[in-house]
């Protein structure tokens, strides 16, 4: 005697379940291996604009060439300065630009959390770095004494 549990049909559904769960994997798995448009972002973690470590070092590459801004953003992801701004950027080359820790205006930024921003035109996309730095204040700035 067949129970429902044994019946064609609930055989069919549960292989097509497992076929789809197979290739939900496998589709996932590949994705995971496709390469980010932007790449290999490189700065240090945290950055003061005096002594040794006057200017904080940015540098990526792209997968495809494009026409790229490229800004420095604060943790609320307002623009503080522009680096580059319609800069042809060939495919796979790091590019290396550098801030000093000032503002679109010239003036000191304020110690706080800064990410990089890079708009690719002829994508249409615009990509944060995946990680931070931190703009730490001057010693004796902010209430550091003397």
């Amino acid at each position: 005697m067949s129970t429902g549990a044994d019946s064609p049909l609930a055989r069919l559904v549960f292989a097509l379940l497992v076929l789809a769960c197979f290739g939900a994997f496998f589709l996932t798995q590949r994705l995971k291996h496709i390469p980010t448009v932007v790449q290999h972002f490189e700065f240090s973690s945290r950055f003061a604009p005096q002594g040794q470590h006057k200017i904080e070092r940015i540098s990526f590459r792209i997968r495809s060439a494009d026409l790229v801004d490229v800004s420095v953003v604060d943790a609320a992801g307002r623009p503080v300065i522009a680096l580059a701004s319609g800069l042809a950027l060939p495919s796979y080359q790091q590019r290396r630009f550098a801030w000093g820790g000032l503002t679109t205006s010239g003036t000191p930024a304020p110690p706080g959390v800064y990410r990089v921003q890079v708009r690719l035109r002829g994508q249409g996309r615009t990509v944060l770095s995946p990680r931070s730095f931190r703009l730490v204040a001057p010693a004796g700035a902010a209430g550091g004494g003397g």
